[in-house]
């Protein structure tokens, strides 16, 4: 049985018919929200990252390539936008401006380096995936630092509120069955922690801590779990078709997106990400935005149909 659950529906994307919108990180606090968009001709695809105000007003390509494709936008503390793209062959993580100048690389990984998570502003490093693993490294792309070791299949790192911990999904074949996990190890490096676990293979994504840090929400198959941190309960299914859900400052509520189609370059995620201040209670990963209102409103949500898995990876 779900616990009824009051969510904060994001009409951003109503507003702005954002069809094929992937990989984006919420909320801030001025109201800009930041996501990937396809843009199309007759003869192929290039995944953009776009910015526009919380209205749907001001609509803003900011990345501006007609032929790289670029994904998995995050604001940092200070108003930037993280993201990745491939450069020689490999994906890296690549920093700009709010506006889209000033683009700078700031990794080089001998192999992939993707889904980049800003700490809070106090850590100052980011988090990412290199080679299947969870590392973190400085803002400016040194001291790399190798977090988990398992050779699994580890993805969408996201730090906690104090900058302590960095929860993630990871999947896995264990001989007679796939496995999925959420788990949590700290950013300083140690021993990971499982917070959930499904029998079933790879369809975790869009992690989110609360404000308080005692929760992990996140998406699992297209549906909506929140289970606590520590890994001491069961994992909670709070509502049916949500892939990406993310807290509200006063932690009682997640807001959650239902993106029309996904990309060609990720299956399900999509949930958009607004520009913060740089002293904010959550962090670069998720601030808290100064009036949810602005992006989104209060209201019960009715059971829908079922929609594809979600996904926290690109197919190669």
């Amino acid at each position: 049985m779900k616990r009824p659950l009051w969510l904060l529906i994001a009409v951003a994307a109503a507003a702005l018919n954002v069809t094929g919108t992937a990989q984006a990180s919420y909320p801030g606090t001025n109201g800009r929200i930041a996501f990937v968009r396809d843009v199309c001709d007759p003869n192929t695809c290039v995944d953009q990252i776009y910015t526009v105000n919380s209205d749907g007003s001001n609509l803003v390509n900011v990345s501006g390539s007609a032929t790289i494709s670029v994904w998995a936008p995050r604001w940092t503390p200070g108003g930037k936008i993280l993201f990745d793209r491939s450069t020689g062959g490999l994906d890296q993580v690549f920093q700009m401006n709010g506006d889209g100048t000033g683009v700078t690389q700031i990794s080089n990984g001998s192999f992939n380096d993707d889904q980049p998570s800003p700490s809070p502003a106090a850590v100052g490093k980011i988090a990412f995936v290199h080679a299947q693993n969870i590392w973190t490294m400085s803002n400016t792309g040194t001291n790399r630092t190798q977090l988990s070791t398992d050779a699994l299949d580890d993805t969408s790192p996201v730090w906690s509120p104090n900058g302590a911990n960095i929860a993630y999904g990871r999947y896995f074949y264990n001989g007679s069955n796939y496995v999925t996990q959420v788990v949590r190890i700290p950013a300083s490096g140690g021993t990971a922690t499982i917070v959930a676990q499904f029998t079933s293979c790879c369809g975790v994504g869009g992690l989110d801590w609360s404000p308080d840090g005692t929760t992990v929400a996140f998406s699992f198959e297209g549906n909506l779990y929140t289970a606590p941190a520590d890994g001491s309960g069961t994992p909670v299914e709070q509502r049916d078709n949500v892939y990406n859900a993310s807290y509200s400052p006063t932690n009682r509520c997640s807001r959650w997106t239902q993106p029309a189609r996904s990309t060609p370059k990720q299956s399900a995620e999509a949930h958009r990400s607004t520009s913060p201040q740089a002293t904010t209670p959550r962090g670069a990963a998720s601030p808290a935005p100064a009036a949810a209102a602005a992006v989104a409103v209060a209201a019960p949500v009715e059971h829908r149909g079922r929609s594809p898995p979600s996904s926290s990876h690109r197919p190669a």
